[in-house]
């Protein structure tokens, strides 16, 4: 059988090139596509408290400015942010009923005012509108949604196989540059800080002179068994407009927020689980931060870890640089250990390998490393 193909003119070759290079531009880099290891499933039943858990934290405008980025987030939920004069910054934002301050939701689909919202997509065309709640515990006392970061955990119901969902978060004018953004992960702790990155706010397909945009970015979970699997989404506004939804999107197109309570096609998510590594205490953040470089070499190595269901003995907390025991400050207040090390400022090599090991009160054995 012969098969016709039409010649195109150089020019149209170049013309439709350009066309489909844009076209597969946008769709590779609005779709982050994970395939997830079967370690991180939970069993279907290892959870019956459907919803999600939800952290905000907020700085005060006696703080002064901080930055638009992740960097800020997760110190903010952390409580370990600083303002310009190196003074932790206290929360401003409402707290939760929760006994850790969180909140107890049934859908992530939030925007500042709590106003009726379109998300449209590069063309302009609407693709989903939401009727949100205001962001939980926002505003604080000082009436504004200004410099929030949020924290989103949840144990994710995922069929074997593909599954997509879609985040909607706000942009604004170019020049304004202060976009909302967020970064989604996967761990066998959700809050653990070396979780997998699973999406990350687009912005390739903003308006560069619109204002209060709401922009869609999808997110592929390959499971390789159904189950429920760990998720968190640390989001962060700055100033002007704000939003996040989540939701699954079918294969006609159709978006459904997240374990919607009055949509029987939504996709369930849970607040807890029984898997024991999920309640286990985790590590927060560490500095200098892995891949990072340029740092001083006499800055000191840092780790946060916060308990869980289980805790952090501390006297078995221990930490290795480029394989050498380190004589380290660890001490603990609460729930959180807190560890530090000073090395030697004039080591030769820029290189690093370092390695925090703990153990929890289940006795299992901890070990991260990043250099």
């Amino acid at each position: 059988m012969k098969t016709h193909v039409k010649k195109f003119p150089r020019l149209a070759w170049y013309t439709l090139s350009l066309i489909l290079l844009t076209a597969v531009a946008l769709s590779a880099s609005a779709t982050m596509v994970t395939t997830l290891p079967a370690t991180l499933a939970g069993a279907t039943n290892s959870s019956i408290n459907r919803g999600f858990l939800v952290r905000t934290a907020q700085s005060w405008s006696t703080n002064g400015p901080v930055l638009n980025s992740y960097l800020r987030a997760y110190k903010q939920i952390n409580g370990t942010l600083t303002d310009t004069n190196g003074h932790v910054i206290v929360n401003a934002a409402g707290p939760g009923t929760n006994v850790d301050g969180s909140f107890t939701v049934d859908t992530i689909n939030f925007e500042k005012d709590g106003a009726i919202m379109d998300v449209k997509d590069f063309n302009g065309i609407v693709i989903a509108t939401f009727s949100p709640n205001q962001f939980p515990g926002i505003p604080g006392p000082e009436t504004n949604a200004d410099n929030f970061a949020v924290e989103v955990v949840t144990y994710l119901t995922l069929k074997a196989g593909s599954n997509t969902f879609g985040f909607s978060a706000g942009a604004d004018r170019t020049d304004v540059n202060d976009d909302d953004g967020f970064y989604a992960f996967t761990a066998r702790s959700p809050y653990d800080f070396f979780g997998t990155q699973i999406s990350a706010a687009e912005k390739n397909t903003s308006s560069a002179f619109g204002g209060n945009q709401h922009l869609e970015t999808q997110m592929i979970l390959i499971a390789p068994v159904a189950g429920i699997y760990p998720i968190r989404i640390l989001y962060w506004q700055t100033s002007h407009g704000a939003n996040l939804q989540f939701y699954s999107i079918d294969d006609l197109g159709n978006r459904v927020l997240v374990n919607d309570p009055i949509d029987s096609t939504a996709v369930v998510s849970y607040i807890d689980t029984t898997n024991a590594p999920a309640n286990a205490p985790y590590v927060a953040e560490v500095s200098p931060i892995s891949g990072s470089a340029g740092n001083s070499g006499a800055a000191p190595i840092t780790a946060l870890i916060i308990d869980r269901l289980t805790t952090n003995i501390l006297n078995f907390t221990s930490l290795s640089l480029n394989g050498a025991p380190a004589t380290i400050t660890r001490s603990k207040s609460g729930t959180r250990t807190s560890v530090s090390y000073s090395p030697p400022a004039l080591r030769t090599d820029p290189n690093n390998a370092v390695q925090l090991r703990y153990t929890d009160s289940a006795t299992v054995r901890h070990t991260n490393n990043w250099a």
